[in-house]
């Protein structure tokens, strides 16, 4: 990757921004946890968000997509929690059930592989694997406060620390992610 001076940089953001007015409205999707980590699901339609909520570890899905798609959306998501009053967001999986009970959850970065596997950084247990039908599929046990992880183009799935970066070989890659996630009509 070739490294570029600040100005540049500046400048490229700069002619982005020519000729609009301001900067663009920023939306608030979701705020009832501290989100740390997120995905797109293959739909384009969820983003999974992991975080602690009301004292717990949990992966949330959040609808994005069209409001007309949402029946149809709903029926999709069977055994997923009925969502709150006026929210769009079901429990993913509770990732609680797997800590101890007297752990103080902490939840970091999330990645998905090409099956649609989520994999989730917890601190102080390991990277929590999930396959698309919110099944545990199982745990990388890593000792340390995770913070991220993300998928290299190498074999690897690389797991990132407070005080230091890991690598685990895998036997899948990283899910390739659309770049603009609005839809085209």
């Amino acid at each position: 990757v070739r490294s570029i001076k600040a100005e540049e940089s500046r400048r490229a953001h700069r002619k982005d921004w020519e000729g609009r007015k301001g900067l663009p409205t920023v939306e608030v999707v979701y705020e009832e946890m501290e989100s740390v980590g997120g995905i797109v699901s293959p739909d384009w339609d969820h983003v999974l968000i992991a975080g602690v909520q009301e004292g717990r570890a949990v992966v949330v899905s959040l609808f994005l997509g069209e409001p007309d798609d949402e029946e149809e959306e709903e029926e999709d998501l069977e055994g997923t929690h009925e969502p709150e009053e006026e929210s769009n967001a079901t429990i993913f999986f509770d990732l609680s059930s797997l800590l101890p009970a007297e752990t103080s959850p902490k939840v970091g970065g999330m990645a998905q592989d090409e099956n649609s596997n989520v994999y989730v950084a917890v601190a102080n247990h390991g990277v929590v694997i999930l396959s698309k039908d919110k099944e545990h599929v199982g745990t990388i046990n890593l000792e340390d406060e995770l913070t991220d992880l993300a998928f290299g183009e190498d074999g690897f799935l690389y797991v990132l620390s407070q005080t230091k970066l890991m690598r685990v070989k895998v036997n899948c890659k990283g899910m390739k992610q659309q770049h603009d996630m609005f839809k085209k009509k």
